[in-house]
């Protein structure tokens, strides 16, 4: 992992995906039932070949974490 410090968290539990020809963008954000709609706090726009990098550390980290606590549903 790359240094951190200074890095803000956020959680999310709401997830919005678009595309055109060249970018992809992912915005990020939390839903709750009493709230009615989501309130979006982060957008990455990024090429679609970081995406696909991004799908592949996604996929190997799900696959780490299964074979540590289970089979996530």
């Amino acid at each position: 992992m790359h240094d951190s410090e200074g890095l803000e968290g956020r959680y999310a539990n709401y997830f919005q995906l678009g595309q055109n020809a060249m970018e992809f963008i992912i915005e990020f954000g939390q839903l709750y039932e009493s709230e009615g709609k989501p309130l979006l706090h982060t957008r990455i726009v990024t090429s679609p070949g970081y995406v696909n990098q991004l799908l592949e550390l996604l996929l190997e980290s799900l696959a780490d974490y299964e074979a540590r606590f289970g089979r996530v549903r």
